[in-house]
């Protein structure tokens, strides 16, 4: 997880001031405690900032964002990871493209050099959210995961637009106006999620799987969306009835573990999250099989057996050899966290698992893990 911002100017020869970029950057070092960069573009009236969550190439300098091409056309600032970078990192050298670092981020400049947006938008797996900048049109993209992963969102000031990862960093921007949207706080408060929506009036998400397009024109910003991908979901008449179980068993077992496979690609350890579950108990099965080395499992337990599935997390980490690391929380603690955990999320939460995730996340961290895969939702699918 990284962080990313920026500010575009509606006139080309109005200068991001750098201690703003700063500022954004600094709001959200959570996200990203290993380095942060800042780019201003002279006479582009544009500027990035990065935070950056290392763990694909651990050179802090090589690999330190906001990325600029060589000759100036193009900065971009990427927040995720891009899944089967190495396939496509070898394709692109194959054909005499060049690299400076090994980050799986500088494939996106790369593919945008040589084959322009459209065409590098198919390419892209993971979870990711990036900004893009291209100087000769002009013209600012601002792009979000298929599944909406990884969070932007966008707001129209006076002085131009403002992007970020969080609601926090644009609220740092002083041109941001911090007041409610009565419709999106009713959506909120009644755990409806609208895509592209927030609380707050005039501040926007980047939909999943949408390009925001900015488009600077005689000092107006033009703001454009389009959908670059959908869930391909055929009615009931229209699905494939020759397809046995079996082979449908068979489809979803080789999908899972080839997203496992690819997930576990790192320069640092991998961890999963245990819970007892369908999900988890599967992914941290595949991760086991794929692994060198015994995998660490974080498992939250409760002090109330009513909601404690530790027994059952225990038991699927025995039969894997896994590590298994359990944080025992009392609904004392959980209700303590609460505050901070809204800070994180930006939005209303009606239990509290959000709250225990948080808290393990902490944990995660106090020992030196910074990546954990596991399942969201997936127990009502299996």
């Amino acid at each position: 997880m990284c962080g990313i911002g920026g500010v575009m100017q509606r006139q080309r020869d109005e200068r991001v001031e750098p201690q703003l970029l700063v500022n954004m950057a600094a709001i959200q070092v959570h996200r990203g405690p290993d380095g942060f960069g800042i780019q201003v573009l002279n006479e582009a009236g544009i500027g990035f900032c990065h935070t950056r969550l290392s763990i694909i190439d651990l050179d802090e300098n090589r690999a330190r964002q906001p990325f600029v091409s060589e000759d100036g056309e193009v900065m971009m600032a990427h927040n995720g990871e891009f899944y089967d970078f190495q396939r496509i990192r070898a394709d692109l050298t194959a054909r005499g493209i060049r690299f400076s670092s090994k980050s799986d981020s500088e494939i996106l400049l790369r593919l945008f050099q040589s084959q322009g947006l459209e065409a590098s938008l198919p390419q892209l797996r993971g979870e990711f959210a990036f900004a893009l900048y291209e100087r000769r049109e002009d013209c600012l993209y601002l792009v979000r995961d298929r599944f909406g992963i990884k969070p932007q969102y966008w707001a129209m000031t006076d002085e131009g637009l403002v992007f970020g990862s969080e609601l926090k960093v644009l609220f740092a921007h002083p041109g941001v106006q911090r007041q409610f949207s009565s419709e999106g706080l009713f959506h909120q408060l009644m755990q409806t999620m609208v895509p592209g929506t927030t609380a707050f009036a005039g501040v926007h998400q980047v939909k999943p799987g949408h390009v925001v397009k900015v488009q600077r024109l005689d000092g107006h910003l033009d703001v454009s969306e389009w959908k670059y991908w959908d869930v391909d979901f055929p009615r009931e008449q229209e699905r494939d009835g020759s397809i046995s179980e079996e082979q449908h068993i068979t489809a979803v077992r080789a999908a899972l573990l080839e997203a496992v496979e690819m997930r576990m690609v790192a320069d640092v350890p991998v961890g999963c999250y245990l819970s007892g579950g369908i999900d988890s108990c599967s992914i941290l099965g595949l991760a086991a099989a794929v692994s060198q080395a015994p995998v660490r499992a974080f498992t939250i337990g409760f002090d109330d057996s009513r909601y404690d599935e530790t027994s059952f997390a225990t038991e699927m980490a025995k039969a894997t050899g896994a590590q298994q690391d359990v944080m025992l929380l009392s609904g004392h603690e959980l209700y303590e966290h609460m505050e901070h955990t809204l800070w994180h999320t930006e939005r209303t939460i009606y239990n509290t698992l959000a709250v225990a995730k948080y808290l393990m996340s902490r944990r995660v961290n106090d020992v030196d893990y910074k990546v954990v895969i596991t399942g969201e939702g997936s127990d009502e699918l299996f």
